[in-house]
């Protein structure tokens, strides 16, 4: 639960800060500071601990890459936590500089705000598919790892 708060409170205050300078390059850190947030978040010693069977009722009020396949077994649920928190991390700074780059070369186009939240959605939904892959490559339906 103390995952979620911050999560949250990152999210608000972030998006309370752009609206108030009303800059359109402040509205463009809404997203990469939430997908680093989510990064360090989902792979916290505190979500590793968790068992991803335990909390099956409270589904959405844990903070944790919950999945079908990252809940298999406890070996899958550490593997999509790190993994997706490390993509996350790893994908938020460059998604960051370069929507800002791109926003400062083409700020007179109307388009460009628009065209980069669409670009920055795709990017912040996109490890969900690189984990998902990476599960079915190592584990079996139940959870077992694939032998090398």
């Amino acid at each position: 639960m103390k995952q979620n708060v911050i999560f949250i409170v990152a999210g608000i205050v972030v998006t309370v800060i752009s609206f108030l300078l009303d800059n359109i390059f402040s509205l463009l850190l809404v997203l990469p500071v939430l997908m680093f947030v989510t990064g360090k978040l989902v792979s916290s010693a505190a979500v590793l601990r968790e068992k991803p069977g335990d909390n099956t009722e409270a589904y959405f009020w844990n903070v944790g890459y919950k999945t079908g396949g990252s809940m298999r077994s406890q070996e899958t649920w550490e593997f999509a936590n790190t993994y997706y928190g490390k993509l996350c991390v790893r994908w938020s700074m460059p998604m960051l500089v370069l929507s800002e780059g791109i926003m400062f070369l083409f700020q007179r186009y109307a388009w460009t705000l628009g065209i980069l939240f669409a670009v920055q959605i795709v990017l912040f939904l996109s490890p969900i598919l690189v984990v998902e892959s990476a599960i079915d490559k190592r584990f079996d339906r139940q959870g077992n790892r694939r032998e090398q």
